[in-house]
């Protein structure tokens, strides 16, 4: 078993910014990973820490659990249907990390790569803003919209693929009603975040990767910073879709994708 190896400790101020980014990318459909992936080439001289990476993923996790904790509840004593087709649609992402996650990860070196998955994440939000009203409640949905909600989740491992956007973009293409689908989808989240933070621990562990020290200050703005921003973000969301105005997430994510690609590909740095 390999050892941690230690490089210089975050700083407060990037510590507040990744925490920032994550709180509010990873509930808006933008693409959290997609954004840090970015975030990462452009201020590539801080140090990568996969310890802290995992705590912002556990803090988002936490405020989804503390935005629907009643809804859990709800459907523990009422409708366990609910909770059987919350781990029915946990069941693709499952497979797909654990058998391609490693693959799927270095696509974080490739930003133009991200900037693509971007322009699908645009595409995905465009479809469901255009896609015709339906009231299917979570409760009515049935193992087949369950499965294929996973299966959009499933797709969002890809860096720059919103896991928010595809997924409630699934729910509402395969008829949830719109704020079911939002509640189902980081329901949804849950899971899939923590599995993801515990095959990461373990990787840290067994090879040894280079993490920042340990700094609880900072680590504790960053925790503290997601999970405000992530709060703020996840209650907009819910207004947002209700309101059908998820095309202007759709037109930011091909703005930043075709600026993007346009950056890198040496269009503006000359690179």
């Amino acid at each position: 078993m390999g050892s941690i190896n230690q490089v210089e400790p975050l700083s407060y101020a990037w510590a507040a910014i990744l925490g920032l980014v994550q709180g509010l990318t990873e509930f808006m459909p933008v693409s959290s990973s997609g954004h840090l992936a970015l975030a990462e080439h452009f201020m590539s001289g801080q140090p990568e820490d996969m310890a802290f990476d995992i705590l912002l993923h556990v803090a988002t996790a936490g405020v989804v659990l503390v935005a629907f904790g009643g809804d859990l509840w709800r459907f523990w004593c009422r409708k366990k249907v609910v909770l059987c087709y919350l781990l029915l649609g946990s069941v693709p992402v499952g497979i797909v990390g654990v058998l391609f996650r490693k693959k799927i990860e270095l696509l974080r070196e490739h930003p133009q790569l991200v900037c693509a998955a971007l322009l699908v994440t645009a595409l995905l939000l465009f479809i469901m803003e255009k896609a015709k009203e339906s009231a299917v409640r979570m409760e009515e949905m049935g193992w087949k919209r369950a499965l294929l909600v996973g299966f959009f989740q499933a797709i969002a491992i890809v860096p720059g693929i919103s896991r928010s956007g595809s997924t409630i973009s699934g729910g509402v293409l395969c008829g949830l009603e719109r704020e079911d689908a939002v509640k189902f989808s980081f329901l949804l989240m849950v899971p899939a975040i923590l599995g993801a933070a515990l095959l990461k621990g373990i990787d840290i562990i067994k090879a040894g990767a280079p993490v920042a020290g340990f700094s609880f200050g900072a680590y504790g703005v960053g925790f503290g910073v997601a999970c405000a921003s992530g709060y703020v973000a996840l209650r907009t969301l819910l207004h947002l879709v209700k309101t059908k105005k998820m095309i202007w997430f759709a037109a930011y994510c091909a703005l930043v994708a075709i600026a993007g690609l346009i950056y890198f590909s040496g269009g503006i740095n000359g690179a």
